[in-house]
């Protein structure tokens, strides 16, 4: 990357403040129904079940928006060395499920069936929570969470899906639920994820090449170390910083021409604050 002005620099972080302000108005917008002829009202006309992909398909947007506002908050000074990875890693993963509930390859059916399955993923995810869990009302809540699978299930039934079973036990509805890894691999961040991945879990060959400096070349001897200083470069912010608003503009992107909601306009309007950056134009896949 060749080297930017703190003019520059400072334009591309001011996104991330910009960009999730977009967002809000394709919430209030957005109330199950999309504009007449898109491809949302064709199929929400079909089935009132294919709303839930839409609302979930939403609900990551706005999750990664919030995000994107932190993202920018920890990278004014002082600046976080660790957490711009985590949440970066955040607005991936929630931009990836947005691509993966909206994926235009999908039938209405099979996105129904999308619905359910990351519905049937947050109800596994509570079950292990409480499963662990000494508070009292946690039998009660296991119980409705089980009434919560069997309404998965008849909904399946109802709109001629099929039920994936491993063990008598399910695990998808139309396919068996991907996890969270083959989802963002899908969306074509796999090699991002990795490394944002490594850095979350705290591995150490994440975080001591991505989050440390080598300030001293002399070797400690008695540990075989060198003395390293903790630091995130301006290399990286503008890596992390452009994967955010990547994986943000695309679910956006995505949802709007699924609305119906005047793509061409939206574009447009990204555009106009993209111009005033040094970014490339793979964050604009309106020009893909």
């Amino acid at each position: 990357m060749p080297e930017i002005s703190q003019e520059q620099f400072s334009a591309v972080l001011d996104l991330l403040d910009e960009l999730p302000g977009r967002i809000g108005p394709l919430s209030e917008a957005f109330h199950g129904v999309g504009s007449p002829g898109s491809r949302a009202a064709e199929e929400l006309a079909s089935t009132s079940y294919i709303a839930e992909p839409y609302s979930l398909s939403l609900q990551t947007i706005i999750f990664a928006g919030d995000h994107a506002f932190a993202l920018r908050r920890v990278l004014t000074n002082p600046v976080m060395t660790f957490a711009p990875w985590t949440l970066t890693r955040g607005i991936v993963e929630a931009c990836s499920q947005t691509l993966w509930l909206l994926d235009p390859a999908l039938s209405a059916q099979l996105r129904v069936a999308r619905g359910l399955n990351a519905r049937l993923s947050s109800i596994d995810d509570s079950e292990r929570f409480l499963r662990g869990s000494n508070e009292p009302q946690a039998t009660e809540e296991l119980a409705r969470l089980k009434n919560r699978r069997e309404h998965l299930t008849a909904v399946a039934a109802g709109e001629g899906i099929s039920v994936h079973r491993k063990k008598g036990r399910i695990v998808g509805f139309g396919e068996t639920v991907p996890t969270i890894s083959q989802i963002v691999r899908a969306a074509g961040y796999g090699k991002e994820y990795s490394l944002l991945s490594g850095v979350a879990h705290q591995r150490s060959w994440a975080t001591t090449s991505m989050g440390f400096a080598v300030v001293d070349d002399e070797v400690d001897h008695g540990l075989g170390t060198k003395r390293l200083e903790q630091q995130i470069s301006p290399l990286q912010v503008m890596h992390l910083t452009t994967v955010s608003l990547q994986a943000i503009i695309e679910a956006m992107y995505r949802f709007v021409v699924f609305a119906g909601w005047e793509p061409r306009l939206f574009a447009a309007d990204i555009d106009t604050i993209l111009d005033r950056t040094i970014l490339h134009q793979r964050l604009r896949p309106w020009r893909r």
